[in-house]
């Protein structure tokens, strides 16, 4: 079942908040520029954490799952 309304953060390295939106759907993306990102993301109180790599001009996919 997809869920809608989950609210995700990135932070960079020096933990700036680069994003911060709420997804509407089911997928999000995101451009950003290589580099080490912290993922947070967060539905009905319950929150997950996870860590990227982007490298050079890749795509990277990231799944989240809610139990």
């Amino acid at each position: 079942v997809w869920i809608f309304g989950a609210k995700i953060k990135i932070l960079n390295t020096m933990n700036q908040v680069i994003f911060d939106a709420q997804a509407d759907g089911p997928y999000i993306l995101i451009n950003l520029t290589a580099g080490q990102y912290q993922i947070e993301a967060s539905y009905q109180g319950s929150i997950q954490k996870k860590s990227v790599l982007i490298q050079g001009s890749g795509l990277q996919k990231l799944a989240i799952f809610w139990k």
